[in-house]
């Protein structure tokens, strides 16, 4: 059956066309946006995330539209088919710290709520590393001894993040949706309306630091410390979750990015891109540990006074 024929019949729509040929369709309703699903037990997933994120005048997100029957998806030849309403104008992220915060701390509040189903990614690896660093031929001299430099580095910051992991070992990591980009905020009238996706969820908070990254370029320091402030409010991170979060943060991920994309990469030009872009990463990570760093402990340093 046509899709726009399957989704008249299954939900109360109607007037339906493509806007994008099987992405997007227009509705007398509105516009809405397909997804497609092959695992049940991811879709189920994301069903619950979505459901599970409470809904108020400030934030929502893209939760699955019902079915007449209620359902919140349907069968879709070998898989299933999901409905969410689709926005195209982007929240900014100059405004509205209150609503960014209390979305944050409902995704990580929830994330501990959840059973771990979900197999965390590979861990980082030093080793892999150094592997890796001889394949970067491509590279001037000047830039072949920053990413030696680097990857000693990269040693100490692993042990920081073991030192660290040591007093969170009882502790649980929040299961999160992936976060991609700050972008995924739109906005519904002064609502934030945040789009998940439908990928694997993280263990952990590498979508959360991906977010502070891209806030910290916008807001500086003193945005960001005010943003922690407001997301300790409704989720504290004053203990173990803000150890994991500063491990996270410590974790030289963008290093063994760019040493894998330079393995792979015989264009100049594209090794030096590749290159610039690492070496802007590797300085912001750098600043958003010493920010968190420094807010951890501006906070034990209240709580012992």
């Amino acid at each position: 059956m046509d899709i726009l024929n399957l989704i008249e019949e299954h939900y109360r729509l109607t007037e339906l066309k493509w806007r994008k040929n099987k992405e997007i369709i227009e509705s007398k309703t509105g516009v809405k946006k397909i997804r497609y699903w092959e695992n049940r037990q991811l879709l189920d997933w994301h069903i619950a995330w979505r459901d599970g994120i409470n809904h108020s005048n400030q934030v929502m997100v893209d939760r699955m539209i019902r079915t007449k029957k209620g359902e919140p998806a349907i069968q879709y030849e070998n898989g299933w088919l999901t409905l969410h309403d689709e926005v195209s104008i982007t929240y900014p992220i100059e405004e509205d710290i209150d609503k960014w915060a209390l979305l944050l701390s409902q995704m990580l509040g929830y994330g501990l709520t959840v059973e771990k189903t979900i197999h965390e990614d590979v861990p980082f690896s030093i080793e892999q590393c150094l592997r890796l660093l001889p394949h970067s031929k491509k590279l001037d001299g000047v830039a072949k001894v920053v990413l030696e430099k680097s990857c000693n580095e990269a040693k100490k910051r692993v042990q920081l993040v073991k030192g660290l992991l040591k007093h969170c070992d009882k502790q649980k990591l929040p299961i999160v949706d992936k976060i991609t980009t700050v972008q995924q905020g739109k906005q519904i009238y002064q609502l934030l309306f945040w789009v998940g996706g439908n990928e694997k969820p993280d263990v952990g908070y590498k979508g959360i630091r991906k977010f502070l990254e891209q806030w910290l370029t916008v807001h500086g320091t003193d945005g960001t410390e005010l943003l922690l402030n407001k997301i300790n409010d409704n989720f504290s991170l004053t203990g173990e979750q803000g150890l994991f979060l500063l491990a996270e943060c410590l974790t030289p991920w963008e290093l063994h990015e760019c040493l894998d994309h330079l393995a792979v990469t015989t264009n100049s030009e594209e090794v030096y891109t590749i290159f610039d872009r690492y070496n802007q990463r590797w300085e912001l990570s750098r600043e958003l540990v010493d920010i968190i760093s420094s807010w951890l402990d501006k906070k034990r340093e209240k709580v012992a006074t």
